[in-house]
Order: structure tokens, then C-alpha cells, then sequence
């Protein structure tokens, strides 16, 4: 990650547009009066790349009495050309733009377009950044009092020794077993649920077991119902049957009595055809045909009583007729609600049989659905076992493999780097990232033991030789140093210098110290002065900075 320039307005004590440029390799000096903003140079380098900076709010690096600051950064990192551009406001939302290779890069929001800088684009960490190339020395934490295994120690490794992937094996692992947990907790919760249905279900088939040899209240009311109208069609038919008999035997004496007439007819008509013809129907004599008209008389009379019979054997025989019909519609009635009845009582059982198979169906379906969720689970146990043994083999053992690879030259060069500044200590780092000092032969010096100038000494010596070490993995071409000699002796504080420009190539080194420093190994000199001002009637403290290359005495 190759930083060319960087433009900041209203970032702290820059009011003015200003750019800094890191195009000349070498080691430079930030000097300057207390509180003129050599420290700022840094923060905006941070704030450029990450939009924040560690223990400042938003608010601590606008510049005072503006309502927003703005920065620019352009850089080269994996392999693309990016232009960064950030505006933040002391209120609302602030803004990002990026540009790569010339193109906007699409994102949602700042958040999810800084993770795609970070994941995609930048080649160097943050925390290689922040711990081992711009660091101020008066908030640092130290890397030799970092305790062993803890989970800062264990970012540290990951992200400066490019542990990291091994870090993402892990997350996969920890996400794999989170996920298969998840799991396993759904099916543990669908199993209960599907064994309260089961329960529910094999309470309703008792219940309804019982049901079929006791009838329930309705069964009992229709029973009741049907027996009812089974008497009403007993009774009916019996007072039916006693009255259609009768009418029929009244019937049956109107025609016998109708018989009689007109066999009695035939008799009369008979003889008067035998006195018409002049005899007599007794004797066969002659008889006196005058004698007719009283044969007629009879012959008339009695087709009047045959006429009166038959009339009062019809009205009979239409009253038999029109009663039967009723009684016969009576019976379809009853019969109708009689069947109606014994239909639902039939429904009722089919119902109790139906709701029986259907629950045990349910039921078997709710065990093959139960056996085949715990077989599930089985696998998911399986699947998980294994998943869980790999994170413990990578969280717990992984980096202490992968250090051992580093740990000896790491503190070969941390040693180098002591002997460089005539040092009497002996650097040692074990595979679990823990420190020991020797020093005056004396072994497991407490790094805690140390002085703020000797645990200054030794972080020193330690960042060097990570970065010896591991020059090729941090692509990153500035190392901004606040306050490294505070706290140093002359000598020292020259000798560390020196060390710098002799040992460190390819990159632009910035030193920042209140205390005077022999100027012939540095390229040259940012000089920060402050230029009060008064704007909209305030009094404000305005940085300026101005780059000088020393001219250097050709031998």
C-alpha cells in the first residue's frame, strides 16, 4: 500500500487546504513548537485511510468553529490506482467517495464501502498500520507487554504476521459450528413440538374410543327421537288399519247389497219381457198385460236403490282412498325423519372412525417425521464433532506452529537491532508471542520491570525487527514515528536515527521529537508553525507546514 499524497482541510489544527506528499523516500523530521500539529500529520494519514482515528471522536478532529473537514488520499494498493475522499460534519451524515483506477466504486454505505476497501484493496491491516507504522509513543501499547494468548496478542499475530488466514479458517470453523448449533436447536424444537402433537393426538383417539361405546348426549336425543316417531307409525298404522278394515267391510256390504239389487233387476226385467209378451212369469198362463206398469214400478225402484247404493259406495270408496293416501304421506314422513335420524347416527360413527384413522395417520406421519428430524440430528452431531475439532486445533494450536517458523529470525533481527543500539539487552520471543529479557546475566527480566525510556528502547528494537522480518508482508511505505527518542540520551537518540537510515530503505520515515537531533542522517525537514488568526471574530491557531530538503556535502 504505497501512500502518494494526502490533501486535509479543517482536520484539527490544519484550517487551510494543505497536501502532503510521500513521493521522496528517507528519513524526514517533524519539527515544531508544542501543540503546532506535528502530530496531526499522522492522524490524517489514519483518518484518510480508515475515516476515524483511535481514542478521537468525529467531533476532536474537525478544527475548531468549523462545522466540517475534508481529506483526500491518493494511493497504489493491490494493484489499483485509488482516490479516497472523505467529508466529515460535526452534524448530519458525512460522505465518501472512491474511486479505482478512475471508475466510483458502488457501495451502500460509508460502512459497507470502508469494509470493501479494507477486505478488497488495501494489502496491509489496520492494526500493522496503527502498531508497527504510524505510531505515537506517548499513547502506545506495548508489543513486549502484551500478554501471551490474549485476544489482543492473537489479532496482533494475525494481522502483522499475516496469520490472518488462518484467522478466517478459524471464523469459518466457529461459523460452521454456530450455524450446525443453530441447528440442532430448530430440530430440538420442531422434535418437541411434533411430540406435543403426537400426545394431543393420541389423547383425541382415546377419547374417541370411548365415544363409540358411549353414546354421546345427541346420539342418546336421536335414539330417543327415533324410537318416538317409530311408536307414532306403530300407533298410526294400528288405528289405520282398524279403520281402513272397517270402511272396507262397509264397502264390501254396499256391494253385496248392490248385487242383490241388480241380480233382483234381472229378475223384474225378465218378467216384464214375459207379460209383454202375454204370459205370466209364475204360471206361464195367459196373464192381463196391465199388470206391467206395476213390474215397472218395481224395476224402477229398485235401479233407484241400486243407484243410491253404488252413490253411497263411491263416496266411501274416494274417503278410503283420500285416507290411505294420508296415511301412506304420514308414513313417508316419519319414515323420512326416521331415516334422516338414523343417517346421522351413522355420521357420527363414521365421523368417530374417520377422526380415528385420521389421527392415527397423523400419528404415523408424526413419528417418520420425528425419526427422520433425529437422524438429522445424529448427522448434524457428526458433522459438528468435526467442525468443532478443527477450531480447536487451529485456535489452540495454530499460531504457535505457524510462529515457530518466524520466532527465530524474528529475534535474530530484534537482537541485530539491540546490538545497533548499543543495548545491553537480549530480545527473546517463544512461539506464543511471550517476551523474556536478559540483561547484565541476569534471565526473565519483566518487560513490566522496565523504565518508560528502556520499555521505549525495546518496543523500538522489537517494531524493527518485525518489520525486518517481515518486510515483504507490510507493503506500506511511510513509518511515522511520534515521540521515539523522548526519554533518550543524546547518544542514544542519534544512534537510533542513524540505525533508521542505515537499516530501512524504500520508505518514507518521519521522526517527531521536541529534543534536538543531529540532522546528517535525515533527507530533510517538515517544519510546522502555528499563524493565529482571527476568523469571525475568534482567535484560531492555523498549522502551516513547510517541506525543506537539507543539502548534503557530496564527498
Amino acid at each position: 500500500m504505497i501512500i502518494k499524497k494526502i490533501t486535509i482541510q479543517g482536520f484539527k489544527s490544519i484550517y487551510d487546504r494543505t497536501e502532503f506528499s510521500f513521493d521522496e523516500n528517507g528519513l524526514w523530521k517533524i519539527s515544531g513548537p508544542v501543540g503546532s500539529g506535528k502530530t496531526t500529520v499522522g492522524e490524517a494519514i489514519l483518518w484518510c485511510l480508515y475515516g476515524s482515528v483511535k481514542d478521537r471522536t468525529g467531533g476532536e478532529l474537525i478544527s475548531w468553529g468549523l462545522k466540517k473537514c475534508e481529506g483526500i488520499v491518493e494511493m497504489a494498493t493491490g494493484g489499483h490506482d485509488l482516490v479516497i475522499r472523505r467529508l466529515m460534519k460535526r452534524q448530519g451524515q458525512g460522505e465518501m467517495d472512491i474511486l479505482v483506477d478512475g471508475e466510483p466504486l458502488e457501495y451502500t454505505d460509508k460502512r459497507s464501502g470502508q469494509q470493501i476497501l479494507e477486505s478488497e484493496y488495501y494489502d496491509v491491516s489496520r492494526t500493522a498500520v496503527e502498531s508497527l507504522c504510524i505510531i505515537s509513543f506517548n499513547n502506545f501499547r506495548s508489543i513486549a507487554q502484551m500478554n501471551p494468548g490474549s485476544k489482543e496478542s492473537r489479532q496482533f499475530i494475525d494481522d502483522v504476521f499475516g496469520f490472518g488466514i488462518v484467522k478466517s479458517y478459524i471464523d469459518e470453523a466457529k461459523v460452521h459450528v454456530s450455524s450446525l448449533r443453530d441447528e440442532m436447536t430448530g430440530i430440538d424444537a420442531v422434535v418437541r413440538s411434533l411430540e406435543r402433537e403426537k400426545f394431543r393426538l393420541e389423547e383425541g383417539i382415546d377419547r374417541y374410543r370411548s365415544m363409540m361405546d358411549v353414546p354421546s348426549d345427541e346420539e342418546i336425543s336421536i335414539r330417543k327421537d327415533i324410537a318416538s316417531l317409530q311408536e307414532v307409525m306403530a300407533r298410526a298404522d294400528g288405528d289405520s288399519q282398524r279403520r281402513i278394515s272397517g270402511i272396507k267391510s262397509e264397502i264390501a256390504g254396499l256391494d253385496t247389497r248392490m248385487s242383490a239389487c241388480t241380480a233382483e233387476g234381472k229378475v223384474i226385467s225378465k218378467n216384464i219381457s214375459l207379460i209383454e209378451g202375454g204370459k205370466c212369469p209364475v204360471c206361464g198362463n195367459h196373464i192381463d198385460p196391465g199388470v206391467i206398469e206395476e213390474y215397472k214400478e218395481r224395476l224402477s225402484a229398485m235401479r233407484g236403490k241400486y243407484k243410491e247404493l253404488k252413490g253411497e259406495r263411491d263416496e266411501m270408496a274416494k274417503d278410503l282412498d283420500a285416507y290411505m293416501k294420508e296415511c301412506s304421506a304420514m308414513r313417508r314422513d316419519i319414515g323420512t325423519k326416521i331415516t334422516s335420524l338414523q343417517s346421522r347416527l351413522q355420521e357420527i360413527s363414521m365421523h368417530k372412525s374417520v377422526e380415528i384413522d385420521g389421527y392415527e395417520t397423523r400419528i404415523r406421519d408424526i413419528e417418520s417425521r420425528i425419526s427422520s428430524e433425529k437422524a438429522r440430528k445424529t448427522s448434524i452431531e457428526m458433522d459438528m464433532s468435526g467442525w468443532k475439532e478443527l477450531y480447536d486445533i487451529l485456535y489452540g494450536s495454530s499460531r504457535s506452529v505457524l510462529m515457530k517458523h518466524y520466532v527465530g529470525e524474528l529475534n535474530n533481527n530484534i537482537n541485530y537491532y539491540m546490538q545497533e543500539l548499543q543495548q545491553p539487552y537480549v530480545i527473546t520471543f517463544d512461539d506464543r508471542f511471550a517476551c523474556t529479557i536478559t540483561a547484565f546475566g541476569e534471565d526473565g527480566i519483566s518487560p513490566r520491570s522496565l523504565s518508560t525510556g528502556q520499555e521505549k528502547i525495546v518496543n523500538t528494537a522489537v517494531i524493527f525487527g518485525i518489520l525486518k522480518t517481515l518486510l515483504n508482508g507490510i507493503s506500506f511505505n511511510i513509518i511515522f514515528l511520534d515521540e521515539l527518542t523522548s526519554n533518550m540520551h543524546d547518544d542514544l537518540r542519534d544512534i537510533t536515527c542513524e540505525m533508521l537510515q542505515k537499516n530501512i530503505k524504500d520508505k518514507c520515515i518521519f521522526i517527531i521529537s521536541h529534543a534536538p537531533i543531529d540532522e546528517t542522517p535525515f533527507t530533510g525537514e517538515i517544519k510546522v508553525k502555528i499563524a493565529p488568526r482571527e476568523e469571525d471574530g475568534r482567535l484560531i491557531q492555523n498549522s502551516i507546514y513547510r517541506m525543506e530538503r537539507y543539502e548534503k556535502d557530496e564527498m
